[in-house]
């Protein structure tokens, strides 16, 4: 696995949809949301500038997460119920590539977990995925990247 870099980001406008999930219904979560993230960037007159995200907010003691579903946008515009305008942040951002099969993904989040740890680098804010390749357009799934991206505290 490729060691993780520290990128310097620019803040990102984007929308989002909300979801509580448990893990394994990720993948359906995304199925839900996106379509109503796409729809609300229609009718804003947004232009989606990158790859669908999920962005993990909390756990709770249940097990499920509150992850926000969503579109990078060139613009910021305002969202539509249950669409939310947010901004993904801008700032020192440890970054991992997977390259895989999503259901590898855990392990790929505690090689970036462990990495923090070792150079003693903070988070500075939620994680999140962007699906750079669409399984849609290719089908097998050794050909998927997904960029982790985890906000820390600047040194």
């Amino acid at each position: 696995m490729p060691e993780p870099t520290v990128l310097s980001l620019a803040p990102q406008p984007a929308l989002v949809m909300r979801a509580r999930t448990a893990p394994d219904q990720i993948a359906a979560a995304l199925t839900h949301c996106l379509p109503a993230v796409w729809n609300c960037a229609v009718e804003r007159g947004a232009t989606i500038s990158g790859a669908p995200f999920t962005r993990y907010l909390n756990f709770d003691d249940q097990g499920l997460m509150e992850i926000e579903v969503g579109m990078p946008v060139l613009e910021a515009v305002e969202g539509r119920d249950p669409v939310l305008a947010v901004e993904l942040p801008g700032g020192p951002c440890a970054t991992l590539v997977h390259e895989g099969a999503y259901e590898r993904l855990p392990a790929t989040h505690m090689a970036l977990d462990e990495w923090l740890e070792l150079n003693r680098r903070q988070p500075a804010g939620p994680r999140w995925e962007s699906y750079v390749t669409d399984p849609g357009n290719t089908p097998d799934p050794s050909n998927w990247r997904t960029l982790l991206a985890q906000p820390v505290v600047p040194e």
